[in-house]
């Protein structure tokens, strides 16, 4: 705080810039009032529940083999997906190809390419 500017009771400088009130958005000097946010939807697209549903049923499998994931750095410094077997990595393959598989045919997860 500069020597000599005042406070207010809200703590800020006098003088300070202070940021719009919710709904409302500057531009320039003029004020604008923004429409509100949309309400969500009640329930997920039905595009996210399938999704949502077939993921669940290859985590299911999966755990069914005895098997887990944990997302890790590879040493390529990209984030990737283990498969393990206890504390034994059993496989280690990209995020993006997890997803992949995730959403078809968990099978390709305990061996195959990367």
């Amino acid at each position: 705080m500069l020597e000599g500017t005042p406070r207010l009771d809200n703590g800020s400088e006098a003088g300070a810039a202070r940021p719009p009130a919710p709904g409302v958005a500057r531009s320039g000097g003029a004020r604008m009032t923004l429409p509100p946010d949309p309400e969500p939807p009640a329930a997920p697209p039905p595009e996210v529940r399938d999704a949502v549903e077939r993921v669940t049923k290859s985590l299911d499998e999966l755990a069914e083999r005895r098997l887990s994931l944990r997302l890790a750095i590879g040493q390529d410094a990209r984030l990737r997906l283990q498969v393990r077997q206890g504390e034994s990595v059993v496989r280690e393959i990209s995020a993006a190809h997890a997803l992949e598989l995730l959403e078809t045919d968990v099978s390709g997860l305990a061996g195959g390419e990367s």
